[in-house]
């Protein structure tokens, strides 16, 4: 069994920019969150895998998961059954430290093992002090099938 087109975009639309999932559960539907809401982004140089394994998350000196509230498309565009992202997503600067980027997680707390969504960012991120890590709008693609 495979979810429709109409209700993966229903679905990545409820999550990624908090608006109302009509007639599931009942006729209300799952509700939006009122705008408190938020997510947090990670950085990964490996893929966190179907696990959401943190092994793999960047450790340079000045990195933090980036926080994001859910409201609105302002940070994820939802399109059919792709979600990218709106606009640019920058990181805090690395003030020592070398890593990599290949990744982007979508965690639902600041610290932990709690990786919803992940996907590989279409350009990998060199981060050496005194870069901020950015991931440029559109580098980030998340296809439900």
């Amino acid at each position: 069994m495979s979810k429709t087109n109409a209700l993966e975009t229903a679905w990545n639309t409820y999550i990624f920019n908090d608006v109302d999932l009509a007639n599931i559960g009942n006729a209300a539907g799952l509700q939006n969150t009122g705008g408190s809401s938020t997510f947090w982004l990670a950085l990964f140089s490996q893929s966190p895998g179907e696990s959401g394994s943190i092994t793999y998350e960047v450790n340079y000196t000045g990195y933090v998961r980036k926080s994001v509230a859910r409201v609105g498309a302002s940070i994820f565009t939802v399109s059919a059954n792709n979600v990218t992202n709106a606009g640019t997503i920058s990181f805090a600067a690395c003030t020592a430290g070398t890593s990599y980027a290949y990744y982007m997680g979508i965690c639902s707390a600041a610290t932990g093992t709690n990786v919803m969504y992940y996907g590989a960012l279409a350009t990998p991120i060199s981060i050496t002090n005194g870069v901020t890590p950015q991931i440029l709008a559109g580098d980030f693609d998340l296809n439900e099938y």
